[in-house]
């Protein structure tokens, strides 16, 4: 694919993610996309044929985005050579870091989500993705924590990351991501502690203590 390919492909792609953030994926058309990104049809259609082959460009855009909101803090975290636990700590602060709540892929995430019913294969590719990022968030966790518990921990940690996102997305000025992921974070450091010095499951009411403890430790703003 030539450069000039490559870069008229990108605009149409990109003209398409504006149309659906806007306006929704119900009024993505190719009148629409052509307006926006300043191509007549024909040059349109010579890029895609189909406005499906453009929503699945969107689509596979959207999917690399996702990958790498937790591929690259993975892999700059995994390049300091800590192991366990405390990298998959650091890589949640480094992904609650992160979090940007304008950036549109957020925006075309949750919209690809609503369709899984109607759109089996979108379902498949994000069931996918959703699965390798879980397995590679808990690969480093595999020698220090029960296996029993490891798939349970890393959906509770991607359902936190992923409902931290679409609430900041929602209403930004009144979550705060530092402080949220402070007490998430608090709570697995103390529910992995429990975990790590006894093979049987915390007692409910012995774990709640400790979490209280542990925030009356740290400081206001901590």
């Amino acid at each position: 694919m030539s450069d000039l390919v490559a870069q008229r492909r990108l605009q149409i792609v990109t003209a398409a993610e504006i149309v659906i953030s806007e306006k929704g994926l119900q009024h993505l058309s190719l009148a629409e996309i052509e307006k926006k990104a300043g191509m007549s049809r024909g040059q349109l259609t010579y890029y895609f044929p189909t406005k499906e082959e453009i929503l699945l460009a969107v689509f596979d855009r959207c999917v690399e985005s996702i990958y790498r909101r937790i591929a690259i803090p993975l892999e700059t975290v995994s390049r300091s050579g800590i192991k366990g636990w405390p990298l998959v700590r650091e890589v949640i602060v480094a992904a609650i870091n992160e979090l940007i709540t304008e950036d549109p892929f957020y925006f075309l995430e949750y919209t690809f989500l609503a369709q899984v019913g109607s759109r089996p294969d979108f379902g498949k590719r994000l069931s996918h993705l959703y699965s390798d990022w879980r397995n590679r968030m808990g690969l480093d966790m595999e020698s220090d924590f029960p296996s029993h518990e490891m798939g349970n921990l890393m959906v509770i940690i991607q359902a936190f990351l992923h409902g931290l996102a679409i609430q900041r997305l929602v209403d930004p000025e009144k979550v705060n991501a530092k402080s949220a992921g402070n007490l998430f974070l608090t709570i697995l450091d103390t529910f992995i502690s429990s975990l790590q010095t006894s093979p049987e499951k915390p007692c409910c009411h012995d774990f709640c203590e400790q979490v209280d403890s542990k925030l009356r430790e740290k400081p206001d703003g901590a």
